[in-house]
C-alpha cells in the first residue's frame, strides 16, 4: 500500500459516512503503549452521511490509528 502524504486527496470512511478529504499533515504519535499515525484532514466535500447536521467543506479534524490496528481501527483513508 502506498504511503499517505500531506497534500493527498483521499476518501475518509467511518460508520457509513464518506468524506472526500485533503491530508493536511501526517505525524507519528505514541499514545500509551501504541505507536501510530495521526492525520490532520480537511473536508473537501461530503460524499454521503447519515448525520442530521453534516459537517461542511473546510472543516479540519484529526484522527489517529495504531500501526497494529489493521482493519479494526474504525475508520479508513481510501482512494475511493
Amino acid at each position: 500500500m502506498k504511503p499517505i502524504n500531506a497534500g493527498d486527496i483521499k476518501y475518509y470512511h467511518e460508520s457509513g459516512d464518506v468524506y472526500r478529504v485533503k491530508v493536511q499533515e501526517v505525524s507519528v504519535k505514541n499514545y500509551g503503549n501504541a505507536t501510530g499515525k495521526e492525520y490532520r484532514l480537511e473536508i473537501v466535500d461530503v460524499v454521503s452521511t447519515s448525520a442530521s447536521n453534516p459537517p461542511s467543506s473546510g472543516l479540519e479534524f484529526t484522527v489517529w490509528k495504531a500501526d497494529d490496528a489493521g482493519g479494526y481501527g474504525g475508520w479508513h483513508l481510501l482512494d475511493r
